[in-house]
Formats: C-alpha cells, structure tokens, sequence
C-alpha cells in the first residue's frame, strides 16, 4: 500500500475585515479568483470558518476564526 504525504500547516491573519472580505482579499492574491463558500456550513462548529470551492493543488483551504485581535487562521 502506498503512503502519501499529509501536509498540514495554519497560518495567523490579524485583519479587522469580516471573514468574507479577507477571503475576498485572498482568493484575489494567491487563490487565482477561485470562490470561497460554506459560511453556512459551520464546518468548525461554532467558529466561523469559510473554505474554498475548489482544492488547489489537492489542498483544501480555510479561513476560521472571530478576526479583530483574536484575528484568522489560514491554512488546512
């Protein structure tokens, strides 16, 4: 049976924008344009998170968090 990789990484985003906005901001930067969805979702109970619509690479990306002082996390 084959292994593969599992790469797994969560970077910190202080920002004051709403977590659409930032991930507006990200899509547009480093994410060529690809939409994020599932707000709705709650895939992180409680915590608002958003994830993009299309894997980039194989990864799947995610924005969670409050933003402010607690700020985001980006990442996997």
């Amino acid at each position: 049976m084959k292994k593969y990789p599992y790469f797994s990484c969560s970077l910190p985003v202080i920002s004051e924008s709403n977590i659409v906005d930032l991930a507006k901001v990200i899509s547009s930067k480093i994410a060529g344009n690809i939409p994020f969805e599932g707000l709705e979702d709650y895939i992180y109970e409680e915590v608002p998170a958003i994830y993009i619509s299309s894997n980039i690479l194989g990864f799947e990306i995610a924005i969670k968090g409050y933003g402010g002082e607690k700020g985001y996390f980006f990442g996997n």
